[in-house]
């Protein structure tokens, strides 16, 4: 008769496991010009909708004090930036989608809203700090990556990287 072991797994792992990107949790950060997914509205992210943009990617969650004092940063970059080309797109990580719409009424934004789930995103988010930034530059390539909130003068410089 086999035995069991008690074997501790991280949230992550299993929630990897269970969506079935285990094997690609170690890949390299996906370029720009490769994301895909759709935001919870059905707007279509792809090498189109992204091409010669940079993009700003915040990965965040809804019971994340951190990412609640950020969202104000966020949302004037979205104002002040997005008219000069740059596509800011929060990716809610890990909840459930009616989790996610239901903060939305209470806290809407101005960026685009994707759900991890949504988007091929996940090779990203490699850290357990919320929220994680990840910004691209108007060819697709990774320029950084910021992590924790940090508000808005921080923020506007991680953007200057690439020209804004």
């Amino acid at each position: 008769m086999a035995s069991c072991k008690n074997v501790v797994v991280s949230r992550r792992t299993a929630l990897l496991s269970l969506t079935g990107l285990a094997h690609i949790a170690g890949a390299a950060p996906v370029r720009p010009s490769k994301i895909a997914g759709k935001t919870i509205q059905g707007e279509l992210l792809d090498a189109s909708t992204l091409k010669g943009r940079p993009v700003l990617v915040q990965f965040w969650a809804t019971w994340c004090k951190y990412c609640q004092s950020d969202e104000g940063a966020v949302e004037s970059i979205v104002n002040k930036l997005s008219p000069k080309g740059l596509v800011v797109v929060a990716v809610n990580a890990y909840e459930p989608r009616q989790t996610v719409q239901e903060y939305l009424i209470k806290h809407p934004r101005a960026c685009k809203i994707a759900l991890l789930e949504d988007t091929n995103l996940a090779p990203l988010l490699t850290s357990r700090t919320y929220p994680v930034y990840v910004l691209y530059d108007r060819s697709g390539n990774p320029v950084g990556e910021q992590q924790g909130a940090s508000g808005e003068a921080s923020l506007r410089r991680f953007v200057q990287r690439v020209g804004l």
